[in-house]
């Protein structure tokens, strides 16, 4: 674990890489339902989401469903730390991991 926290904290530096922290002390996470993507292409492609389930993997492509996917993503952002607060969290745990 202690490698895994040292990566995504290191990860936290990268211009192309936004990391943010879903804090446990929530009571409710809008991604239990699942893990998926939202893929982006350009600007004139439709987005396209890929979810990843234990009765299949599958790509969406129909708006509503990737609408559905784009508002979990806006839920999981607004409830998460910032990126700035994530980074800290991360480099604590990192730090922590390091001195066990």
């Amino acid at each position: 674990m202690r490698e895994q926290l040292k990566a995504l904290a290191a990860s936290t530096r990268q211009q192309n890489i936004t990391v943010q922290v879903y804090p446990e002390t929530k009571e409710v996470h809008p991604g239990l339902r699942g893990s998926f993507s939202l893929l982006e292409f350009g600007p004139s492609d439709p987005r396209v989401g890929y979810v990843d389930s234990p009765s299949g993997n599958a790509f969406l492509e129909k708006d509503k469903q990737v609408r559905s996917l784009v508002h979990t993503l806006d839920r999981l952002r607004a409830g998460a730390l910032d990126p700035e607060e994530s980074a800290a969290l991360l480099d604590d745990l990192a730090a922590k991991e390091n001195s066990s």
